[in-house]
């Protein structure tokens, strides 16, 4: 029989093949062997933990650099070291506010913020009102205050005009009320004004004060200036002698300077005291309108009104001007009027009675402060 092709001889050295392996399970339970490890796989999912380490790390230490503290904008009040809508805070000399209290953290690991809410509130003008009644003979004075963290600016009153009522003094009463006192023969509805400023963060008021004495029968002027860096924001004043003396002239002739004419038409000289109103505010600055008026026959009243204050300001006092003098103002306050194209107009105003056997010439002005 002739050889299988196939049968060939082994070289020697070489040894023979192994014998062919069964198929998968060869028994029951077996396990096929293991495959080659997914080493491309690996080295992926090595690099992308590395890189999430490193970007956790990262932040870690951006957030331990920061202390963990939250900062806010608040609109804070001049005088106040609390936030807008009651948060608690400290004011730092850029009048930012950073968040204070919390609760501390596990560990010792510092304090966990108080999270706190709030707008950084532009500045503003209103006005606070308060009316009472004096009873009987005698004198007394009547208080408006603005809110708290507010400044008084100036002011004003409204007094009856045919009574024989008369204001001897208008001025501040602290840095965020005015006062108006009044001799009265009987009752009398005493109404009293006040300008207040808000949402101006370390915004400062001051009275700066000029004195006359003045004879009988006499005219005569005071000029109370503000300090470097204060701008003049309204007027007030103080008459020593309580009958028979007015203010024909009450007005700003500069921007850091109060001027008053006080006429003597009593029994004896006087002295009297004018005020200038002070803001000391970064970029501060004031306008005065021009002064409107009306000639008030004898034994009439009459009203003038200042102008609007320009576009981006507000009033903040006002004044009157009484030719030839010795009339009684009874009332000069800030009123909001309708303009022309149907919004609303912040005005000066002023009330006279020509109560001195002569035509009045009566004019108002404002005094528009921009901050």
């Amino acid at each position: 029989m002739e050889p299988d092709p196939l049968d060939l001889p082994t070289a020697p050295g070489i040894p023979p093949l192994p014998p062919a392996q069964t198929s998968w399970p060869a028994v029951a339970g077996d396990q096929p062997p293991s495959k080659r490890p997914p080493w491309t796989l690996l080295a992926a999912l090595g690099g992308g933990c590395a890189l999430l380490l490193i970007v956790i790390l990262l932040l870690t230490l951006l957030l331990g650099s920061r202390g963990g503290t939250t900062t806010v904008l608040i609109g804070v009040a001049a005088d106040q070291t609390a936030t807008a809508g009651g948060a608690q805070g400290t004011v730092t000399a850029g009048g930012v506010p950073s968040v204070g209290g919390g609760t501390p953290l596990s560990g010792g690991g510092g304090i966990r913020p108080t999270p706190t809410t709030g707008v950084l509130v532009p500045p503003s003008i209103h006005q606070a009102v308060n009316q009472l009644t004096l009873s009987g003979f005698g004198e007394g004075s009547v208080v408006a205050t603005c809110p708290a963290g507010e400044l008084a600016l100036s002011g004003g009153w409204a007094i009856p005009y045919g009574l024989g009522a008369t204001v001897y003094r208008s001025s501040r009463s602290g840095t965020r009320a005015w006062a108006v006192y009044v001799n009265h023969p009987s009752s009398a509805l005493v109404t009293s004004y006040a300008e207040c400023l808000k949402g101006a963060p370390g915004a400062t008021i001051a009275e700066r004060l000029a004195q006359i004495t003045v004879a009988v029968n006499a005219t005569d002027k005071a000029d109370a200036t503000c300090n470097a860096g204060e701008v003049v924001v309204g007027g007030g004043f103080a008459l020593d002698q309580h009958q028979g003396v007015t203010l024909a002239t009450f007005w700003n002739p500069a921007e850091t300077q109060w001027e008053g004419h006080v006429v003597n038409l009593g029994a004896a000289s006087t002295r009297a005291t004018i005020d200038a109103e002070c803001l000391a505010y970064r970029g501060a600055s004031v306008q005065s309108t021009a002064f409107a008026g009306l000639i008030i026959t004898a034994g009439n009243r009459g009203s003038a009104t200042s102008g609007a204050c320009p576009s981006g300001s507000f009033l903040s006092g006002g004044a009157y001007m009484d030719r030839p003098g010795g009339a009684f103002v009874y009332t000069m306050q800030a009123q909001v009027v309708l303009g022309e194209s149907g919004g609303s107009l912040f005005v000066w105003a002023a009330s006279l009675y020509a109560n001195t056997g002569h035509d009045v010439g009566f004019e108002a002005g404002a005094l528009c402060l921009r901050v």
